[in-house]
């Protein structure tokens, strides 16, 4: 985060050479990420079980990243693992459309789930086309756009 952002945060946050010392997977515990937290855990977890339990197949919408190999690893949600362990308990999700990783990303997880990363469009400027339509069909779930290298890689 710039040092302005970081003034702003509370406690250790604040301390920016603690945070430039983070490497591999602990890069996601800066200040701008967070965690979904055992409420909102539970809530997935009951959400996900009564999905399969009626058959249905599930599209996820996260700000943050969920999988670590669809975004750079400063991006992710705090507690990730244990959505994808939610995931792997009900796999009934198709797929997963996260932002906040600005440029974007891709991954298939074991399960079968595609977790696709939109770019921003702030990286694209003002000739980018950086935005698209999914379309969710009986057995498939597709993106389109008019240029999605524009929107993902």
């Amino acid at each position: 985060p710039s040092p302005r952002m970081a003034s702003s945060l509370p406690g250790d946050s604040r301390n920016l050479s603690a945070l430039a010392r983070l490497t591999g997977l602990n890069r996601r515990f800066v200040p701008y990420n967070g965690g979904l937290g055992e409420t909102q855990l539970g809530w997935l977890k009951a959400e996900l079980r009564s999905a399969a339990a009626r058959g249905d197949r599930v599209v996820v919408l996260s700000h943050a990243v969920l999988h670590p190999e669809a975004c750079e690893g400063t991006t992710m949600v705090f507690d990730y693992e244990n959505v994808l362990d939610i995931f792997g308990q009900y796999p009934v999700v198709v797929v997963v459309l996260a932002g906040h990783d600005h440029n974007g990303g891709y991954a298939l997880d074991e399960n079968g789930c595609h977790h696709i990363t939109l770019k921003s469009p702030l990286n694209k400027g003002a000739g980018g086309s950086c935005f698209g339509v999914v379309e969710l069909c009986e057995n498939s779930t597709r993106l389109r756009g008019p240029d999605l290298r524009d929107a993902v890689d």
